[in-house]
């Protein structure tokens, strides 16, 4: 990963503009991100900012710093998450701070991380992970320190994809029947960091089960289904790397499956537990 590079939140404001030189100067190769929160120009909340004069504002001082800026549509989430909000904590009797609120939704909450090459400085994410700035971080390739550190809040999946343009496009049609099989059924085809796993689901229930690869894994999980009165009907189990997945189908459960999750996830060495029904 190239450690030189920074993506810096700016608001046209002295405090970004400033440390975007200082960066720059610091032989940084900075990008410029700015979310627009009434980014079509027609939203009919009053505000005493001009989101469109703001952008204005900092197009002009990151051309002056030469550097590139990304400029985020963020229109609907500040309508819902943060003015909504406000709206809703007036009716309940409260005193809202929407200031506060939009500080706290705006740091990233949710980071995806999709890229073929590495641009996120791990240290970093998991710095920002403790102190809450980032709560969950999604990628399709595994970390396992940060599975461990945060089982609930990194979530991975399967890597699907091609190298070039013409194959993206050609593979196109292939990687979304895929992705609608994994979602759907828990099954992988030609993943780079999950194994391959496939497996019919003729039944209506299935536990999709994600873990580290270590011995006696099959055997606690089969054993708490068991112990809980769930019958396996049919399952595969495959492996890659430091990878392990399970596809287990049981009959028609007779209680809630949330208790039995819940115990499965707490088995060490599980990362994931989802529960499928048949359409």
């Amino acid at each position: 990963m190239d450690k030189n590079k920074v993506v810096l939140g700016m608001s046209g404001g002295v405090d970004s503009s400033v440390a975007a030189h200082l960066l720059k100067n610091q032989g940084y190769e900075v990008y410029g991100f700015f979310m627009n929160a009434n980014f079509s120009g027609k939203s009919k909340l009053m505000s005493c900012i001009d989101w469109n004069e703001e952008e204005k504002m900092v197009k002009r001082i990151c051309e002056e710093l030469g550097i590139k800026l990304f400029v985020f549509d963020c229109e609907k989430g500040y309508e819902k998450n943060v003015i909504g909000q406000m709206i809703r904590d007036y009716e309940k009797g409260l005193t809202p701070n929407p200031d506060t609120l939009c500080n706290k939704i705006g740091k990233f909450p949710q980071l995806l991380n999709f890229a073929r090459a590495e641009l996120i400085d791990q240290e970093a994410l998991y710095a920002a992970m403790r102190k809450d700035l980032v709560s969950i971080y999604a990628s399709d390739f595994p970390d396992a320190k940060l599975k461990t550190l945060f089982p609930d809040r990194a979530i991975f999946l399967p890597h699907l994809g091609a190298s070039t343009l013409e194959a993206e496009e050609g593979a196109l049609s292939m990687v979304t029947r895929q992705l609608i099989n994994f979602w759907n059924e828990g099954q992988i085809e030609n993943s780079v960091n999950f194994p391959s796993c496939r497996l019919e689901m003729n039944d209506y229930f299935r536990l999709i089960v994600s873990n580290f690869n270590v011995p006696g894994m099959i055997s606690e999980i089969t054993k708490l289904l068991g112990e809980s009165g769930y019958n396996v009907t049919a399952m595969v189990n495959k492996s890659r790397g430091e990878v392990g997945y399970n596809i287990i189908d049981i009959d028609n459960p007779s209680s809630d499956m949330s208790s039995v999750i819940g115990q499965i996830m707490n088995i060490q060495g599980v990362t994931k537990v989802r529960y499928l029904k048949k359409p």
